[in-house]
């Protein structure tokens, strides 16, 4: 699996835990600094965009994960 498709894969697990907290795709957008469009964009079934560098970086920092790690097991 190339990185791309981890990194869209990740975003879709994590965004689908955080929704059965009650955070909807605008909120996550924005503890994220991103904005819902460009979530969309990359998680859809016809994606696209693909989670790049520089936007995973500032995801895992927003949401305290360790540095390239995969979704953790508890959000």
């Amino acid at each position: 699996m190339e990185t791309k498709e981890i990194r869209r894969n990740n975003l879709r697990e994590l965004m689908v835990r955080y929704a059965q907290q009650g955070i909807n795709q605008n909120e996550f957008a924005a503890l994220v600094e991103s904005s819902a469009p460009t979530l969309s964009q990359i998680i859809g079934e016809k994606s696209s965009r693909n989670l790049g560098a520089n936007l995973a970086k500032r995801i895992e920092a927003r949401l305290n994960l360790p540095k390239g790690d995969p979704v953790p097991n508890s959000v």
